[in-house]
């Protein structure tokens, strides 16, 4: 199953961005790069702070808020967004994709802001640009019906079912930050654990399951 280790938010800064509170903050083991443009130098950087090991924890976050990125930065950027250290997780804050080279486009996961999006009678929204139909109906389950399916997909070790649950989370997350602040820490705790030795994707899935409104 793919994981991924980067993501982008939409967002002019570090404060408007949708981050958790405690990656607003940097500490031992949260990096904050802020530059009207990333460069070559500055990703260099980054990827020698990556390959250190955290002091605190499990992980190590580099958040990037940047209003463009040199080319000769982007496929530095890519390089270490295909062979990520395992503990290292990047957030890039960007206002808009346009400049991003297409492969590396293609290696982070992007927390979307999507306008266009249909509300059903519970208030629970389902996006357009998502149409992640495994996602939906997940959605419309109650909480029986989610615990079961996710206790079935993960008996089966179904990857395909559980990418799609954790894709259609982040959407969710972000459409919701300002109503439901705990989703998008949510799935980001499950990203961070989900590969760990002897995490159980099970237990994980289900407190996100808890996190999404369901119908009585």
């Amino acid at each position: 199953m793919q994981h991924h280790h980067a993501y982008i938010l939409f967002a002019n800064s570090l404060e408007e961005s949708l981050l958790p509170i405690a990656y607003k903050v940097p500490s031992m083991d949260v990096f904050h790069v802020n530059t009207q443009r990333l460069s070559i130098d500055e990703v260099r950087s980054l990827t020698t702070l990556s390959l250190q090991r955290p002091f605190e924890g499990d992980t190590r976050v580099f958040i990037i808020v940047t209003k463009d990125i040199a080319i000769e930065a982007q496929n530095a950027l890519l390089k270490l967004f295909e062979e990520p250290p395992l503990h290292a997780r990047f957030f890039l804050v960007l206002p808009s994709t346009a400049f991003l080279l297409p492969t590396l486009r293609s290696r982070v996961a992007v927390f979307e802001n999507d306008s266009d999006s249909d509300s059903d009678s519970e208030g629970v929204v389902v996006s357009d640009a998502d149409k992640n139909d495994v996602f939906a109906s997940f959605l419309s389950m109650n909480h029986a019906e989610r615990m079961l399916a996710i206790s079935d997909h993960t008996k089966e070790k179904d990857p395909v079912w559980i990418e799609a649950i954790l894709r259609g989370c982040e959407r969710w997350a972000h459409m919701h930050a300002q109503t439901h602040t705990s989703m998008l820490t949510g799935i980001l705790m499950v990203r961070q654990y989900i590969d760990s030795k002897g995490a159980s994707a099970k237990m994980l899935l289900e407190e996100l399951a808890l996190l999404l409104p369901y119908k009585e």
